[in-house]
């Protein structure tokens, strides 16, 4: 997957703080840009490459925490840094809750803002991959045929229960039963194939995922085999 090249947005109302900012991440060789308001870059188009964010807590219309939250349901991964002047504690919990890398207060440590720069692009960065890989498992599992899809499922049950054997032979804590997102030995672009994603994936191509839950093959094999008996001696066969 090609990466564009990093990006770090300023968003502050001071405008000194936002010049001073951008001359110190040009001079680390960091593309920079900066506004001057939350409004400002909503507005701007998505960028598709590794960002971080450096924001200001308080400033006027839209504030920094509300920036956050906006920024959610865009899902782009530009991952935040706040910058502010006063040391409320509950807002930066807040702000760390919700996935900022730092919460730096002014006046800041130049080396501090570009170590958290740097951390931030690695996080935005691996929020990427992890993206198309998901992307990637999704469309290869939409086109899967029925019989492809049921043996994919057979090898995640099959997966899940050595998986529930061997750690209950180490007395570790069991596993949830649930194998939506057990782990596919197979090799490829996606190391894993997360069957929970495929929501467009027709009910009727999906075997029952649960642990304890015979596959439907396996139940139709169990009705085959108790037929004979069944027309025997008349009775039902569980």
């Amino acid at each position: 997957m090609s990466i564009n090249p990093e990006l770090v947005c300023i968003v502050d109302d001071d405008q000194s703080v936002r010049r001073a900012v951008r001359r110190l991440f040009k001079s680390a060789g960091y593309s920079a840009e900066i506004f001057a308001s939350a409004e400002d870059y909503l507005a701007r188009e998505v960028f598709d490459g590794p960002s971080c964010l450096v924001l200001d807590v308080r400033m006027p219309g839209l504030n920094g925490l509300g920036l956050q939250e906006a920024l959610e349901p865009r899902g782009a991964g530009e991952q935040i840094i706040f910058l502010t002047g006063y040391g409320d504690v509950p807002t930066c919990k807040q702000a760390m809750k919700k996935g900022a890398v730092d919460f730096l207060i002014k006046p800041f440590d130049d080396e501090e803002l570009l170590g958290a720069v740097q951390r931030a692009l690695g996080r935005s960065e691996d929020y990427l991959r992890k993206r198309a890989e998901r992307r990637e498992a999704r469309e290869r599992i939409d086109k899967l045929t029925p019989r492809e899809f049921e043996v994919l499922a057979l090898r995640h049950y099959r997966s899940a229960q050595q998986t529930d054997r061997g750690r209950a032979a180490d007395g570790g804590k069991r596993r949830s039963k649930s194998i939506a997102a057990a782990p596919c030995r197979s090799s490829g672009p996606a190391p894993f194939l997360i069957l929970s994603v495929s929501r467009s994936v027709r009910a009727s191509r999906r075997p029952s995922l649960r642990i304890g839950t015979k596959p439907a093959f396996q139940r139709r094999r169990q009705a085959r085999l108790a037929a004979p008996a069944r027309r025997r001696y008349g009775t039902k066969v569980p």
